[in-house]
Formats: structure tokens, sequence, C-alpha cells
């Protein structure tokens, strides 16, 4: 994930990779009282995404996610050619690790580099789906043209915008190496195009000679960088799978410069940011203290990285189980500053837990909070024994407790919660019961509230018990009953009332019933011979 949807993640949006929609309500779905699922975010990349963030919830400030510090190890982005390349060019006496030897007008940096057009056109972006055409490129080519005064890279649309002039329908060509097309360097970044006004005014006033073109996918970004002999958009710290990428240097970072548009400079090394939910501090003290104590120098991700097993999620966990293992007293370090007191203080809607389960809010092996399931609620202890509801009719005006923060508390008899962090009980609906239970703490994982069985009903909300049905009356169990109801005609209840059965006879006599009837036939027809024989 990006670091924006990270932020917005740990701020409790629902959706938080539709960050970039305008609302908050219907894009990434962002509330004043969230239900936290995302917690953590490491790695997040930049002040500026977060002071973004801080500008656009100035309305919510509860939701903004907590900085606990850095990471500590630097995270550096810009152009990056592969290390075999490096080699070789290496071994004829050209740096492609810097900037002046991609300078075209002295050295042919492009022996080392497939062909742009040997790039799967299907695995690209068009131009106009790019940062080259969409949004805002009107103002990334009139910066630079600012910088280059390269007129040949830009065109002007139908409707007048100045955009990226684009080659073969996906690629932009540097002036360097347009009048020989075949000789450009295929650059791959991804996204809508990461760091294309980086790499359009590099090349431009450092006669590099890049096509430079934006991958359809992550997926086909890395896959690309894989396959082929190409310079790469990349950031570190990141695996790549089989290829060893190093960063192209270019001319130190200057600040002055950058503020003005002027992008010739080196990318300002970051140092990566360790973000939490809000509720994390008091929902898992513990947790939260151990967050802001870890930290991993750049030498031992830099070792996990080079030369690992790691390619995907699942062989990137076992490298960093590898690195833990073998590093006993950075991690008691960490589990050290976890282990101090720390309270306890849980919000509407959660409750206190220790190793057991839920537990009383003053339990001094509560370890953290957790989210009330359905079934329970959550609610601030009282003085003198006695409990306190959000929204209870004596909320109000009431003093909770000056110890102790929320705890999830099981529904009392006749009533229950739908839903997970419930802040109050509601009553069971007519039809539904439910009865007392054996502790005041959370136990249940599901609504209390049961349908009245077959032969009951319950005529009014919040029953801790279901009515029998009177005496030939019936209430079916395929229904919430609220009442009993009379058999057709022709029916009569079962013995538990809970369904009518037709008034025939039981079918164990029936074979008797066809016995009396057969002798009566028997007989009338023997007694029409007697009679219709005698009249003859």
């Amino acid at each position: 994930a990006s670091s924006t949807t990270g932020i917005y993640a740990t701020a409790g949006c629902e959706n938080p990779e539709a960050f970039i929609e305008n609302d908050l309500a219907t894009g990434p779905r962002c509330f004043a009282d969230p239900d936290y699922v995302h917690h953590v975010a490491l790695e997040v990349w930049g002040k500026g995404k977060l002071a973004a963030f801080h500008e656009r919830f100035r309305s919510m400030p509860q939701v903004i996610p907590l900085n606990v510090g850095d990471i500590g190890y630097q995270g550096n982005e810009g152009l990056y050619v592969f290390q075999t390349q490096v080699d070789m060019a290496f071994a004829g006496g050209l740096m492609l690790d810097f900037y002046r030897g991609y300078n075209f007008s002295i050295h042919a940096p492009d022996a080392y580099f497939e062909k742009y057009s040997a790039i799967d056109a299907a695995k690209l972006k068009p131009c106009n789906e790019t940062a080259l055409r969409l949004d805002g490129g009107e103002n990334l080519a009139a910066g630079y043209v600012a910088v280059s005064s390269d007129w040949g890279g830009v065109e002007t649309t139908a409707s007048g915008s100045l955009v990226g002039r684009c080659w073969g329908g996906h690629w932009w060509l540097a002036p360097s190496c347009r009048g020989s097309p075949e000789r450009c360097i295929p650059v791959i970044t991804g996204g809508h195009g990461w760091y294309v006004p980086d790499i359009m005014q590099k090349a431009a006033a450092f006669q590099m000679p890049l096509a430079l073109a934006t991958a359809r996918s992550t997926e086909h970004w890395r896959e690309l960088g894989n396959a082929h002999d190409v310079i790469i958009y990349w950031w570190e710290p990141q695996p790549m799978a089989s290829k060893r990428p190093v960063r192209i240097m270019f001319p130190p970072y200057d600040k002055l410069k950058r503020d003005r548009n002027i992008l010739l400079s080196q990318s300002e090394s970051i140092l990566l940011s360790k973000l939490t939910a809000q509720s994390l501090a008091g929902g898992a003290p513990m947790v939260y203290t151990m967050l802001a104590q870890f930290s991993i120098s750049s030498d031992d991700m830099k070792g996990m990285l080079e030369g690992s097993a790691c390619r995907d999620q699942d062989s990137c966990v076992d490298v960093a189980c590898a690195w833990l293992r073998g590093k006993e007293a950075v991690v008691a370090a960490w589990r050290n500053a976890s282990n101090a007191s720390v309270d306890v203080s849980c919000r509407p809607g959660q409750g206190a837990v220790s190793s057991a389960g839920f537990t009383s809010s003053r339990d001094a092996n509560a370890i953290g909070c957790a989210i009330c399931p359905p079934g329970c609620f959550s609610q601030l202890p009282r003085f003198q024994g006695a409990s306190l509801a959000l929204g209870s009719s004596d909320f109000q005006g009431r003093e909770a407790a000056p110890s102790g923060g929320w705890f999830c508390s099981q529904c009392p008899a006749g009533k229950s919660s739908h839903r997970l962090g419930a802040s109050q009980c509601e009553k069971c609906p007519a039809g539904r019961f439910s009865g007392s239970t054996l502790t005041s703490l959370c136990t249940t994982r599901g609504d209390l509230c049961k349908d009245c069985p077959g032969g009951h009903f319950s005529s009014v909300g919040g029953s801790t018990v279901c009515d029998r049905c009177p005496a030939g009356k019936v209430s079916e169990m395929s229904e919430r009953s609220t009442s009993c109801k009379e058999c057709a005609p022709w029916y009569v209840p079962d013995a538990e009332a809970a369904e009518c059965l037709s008034r025939h006879v039981h079918p164990g006599n029936y074979s008797l019933i066809m016995q009396v009837l057969l002798f009566w036939m028997l007989l009338v027809a023997f007694w029409y011979y007697v009679i219709t024989a005698v009249a003859l």
C-alpha cells in the first residue's frame, strides 16, 4: 500500500485506497467516529503527505493518526539501473551509476540497454492515461519548457492545453535521441507517471537519451524491470526479485531550486515515519510503547534485502523472522519498553482485555482494548458498584469513576446488541427473548435474542421468557411468534401446540376402519342378494 493509503487507513477510513476522491464520505469513507480496522502504518513517506492530510481533516482532528517517530532508516527514490549493467559498463570505462555517464554527446550508454521497441506495448499505459496528459499535465509541460526550453517535447491539444508530446502512443522521447530513436534507452515508471517531471527535466538538461513510458499496472512495472535491461523508477528500501537496482546519482539535493520547480538535483532522502491510529495508545498501550521504540538501521535493512530470498510477501516474512532471531538484544529492548507499566484507557464501544479475555477496566492484568462483540455493550464503571452505559437515561450529568475506562459487559436479560462496538443494549423485539446471563463480563459472541420456541409467544419487546399458547391455539417455530392462533376447521393443535394437525383419524387405525367398512359392504350385498332371490 502507498504511504497515503496508510495514512487514511490509520485514520479509520473504510476505503483508504479511494483517498483521491473529493467526497470523504462516499470516496474513502472517512467518518468522525470510525471503527478502526488498521492501527499501524510503517515506512510512511513524506511530511507533505501528512501535512495535506492534516489540512483536509481540520474538522476531524480526533481521527488524525499519531506520528511515533522515524523507523531508523531513510527512503530514497529516483532513477535506478541494474548492477549487471553497471559492472559491464564500468569494465568499459563508463559509469552508469552517475548521471554524466549518460551524456549522449560524449558517451554511448545505449549499448548496455535494450531498445525501447522491445518493450511490449500492451503492458504500457497510453499517454492519455499518464501524467503527460492527465489533469496537471499542463503544469508539467509548462514546467518542463521553462527549465529546458524544449518545445519539441510538448504539444498543444485541440482545446489549447500544453501537454507532453507522445511518440508511438506510449512514449515520450528526450531531445538528445529524437533524431535516432532506436538509440533511446527505455525508462519504465509506474502509477500514473511516478517521477515523470523529474525524468523529463533531467533528460533534457543532462543530454540523457531516454524514452519514457508508464507501466499499465504495478505488476507490469515490476515485471518489465525484471525481464528487460532498462532504467527504472524505483525507491529503496524495496526488494526486487532477480536484480539489484543501483541508484543513478545526480547533483545533491537543492531545496531552493526544487521549491521553484527546477528538478535537476537528487531527490531528498527522507526519514520514514511510523504512524498509529489515535485509539492505539489507550487501547493497546504496550503495543504503542513498543512501536515507539521500534527501529531498524539502514545497514540492517539493506542487509536483509540484498542477496536475500525476499521476493514476495511470504518470503519477505521469512527473511524478517530470520533477522529477528539473530537480533535478540534489539528485540529484547523493544520488549522491555513495552513491559513497562501501562494505563489501559478504552474508548466507547471498546472494553479492557487481558490474556484471558474481556475484563474489568480496573484489572491490573489488562493489556489493551478490544471492540465489544454483538451481545455485549460498552460501559463506564461507577462509584459504589453502579455502572453507566453511554446513551442511558442516567448518563447525562453523572461523573464516571476517576480511574478505569470503558469495559465490555454482557447485555442483561431481555436485551441484546446486534453490532460490533455497541454502547447500549436494545430490547429484544416481540416474538424473541433472551434469558438471564451467568456473568456481567462479556463472554458471548453473538446476538442473545432468540426466537420463541414452537407453542410459545411474546407479545411485547424485552421479554426474558416466552409465554405458553392458550389451550386450543398454536404458534409455529418458522415465524417470530407475537401471538398464538386458532387452527383452521377440521384441524387441531399437536401436543406441543407448535402446529395444527388434521382431524382425520390417526393413520394407525386405517386398517381397522377398512375392515369395518368392508364388513358392512359385504353384509349389505348379502341381504340385497337374499331379498332379490326371494322376490324372484
